[in-house]
């Protein structure tokens, strides 16, 4: 009788055992999860914060004021043209890429 306790309890230590194993190795893969998303969303929001920024250098400089001009273009080709300037203005800004 003896040797079934001690069997089962040395079952219930090993399944203790590897319980425990899992959950650590759960937990830090969630926390790594968890760093990653912090970064790619730290990592989008400056990126979308570069893009605001050179959309209203874009949009204010005095040399593209003439894409505000409602008399003589429709919204629909003032945005198109604005969105090409400020695409124009995306690829000077990042190295590497032809202009």
């Amino acid at each position: 009788m003896q040797l079934i306790i001690e069997s089962v309890a040395e079952t219930q230590k090993t399944s203790l055992a590897a319980v425990a194993d899992f959950t650590d190795n759960y937990l830090l893969a969630i926390e790594r999860m968890t760093q990653l998303h912090i970064e790619v969303s730290r990592t989008a929001f400056e990126q979308s914060a570069e893009i605001a920024l050179l959309c209203l250098h874009g949009g204010f400089a005095t040399d593209k004021m003439a894409l505000w001009n409602t008399g003589l273009q429709s919204g629909i080709e003032q945005f198109s043209a604005y969105c090409r300037q400020v695409s124009q203005l995306a690829q000077q800004a990042v190295p590497g890429t032809d202009h």
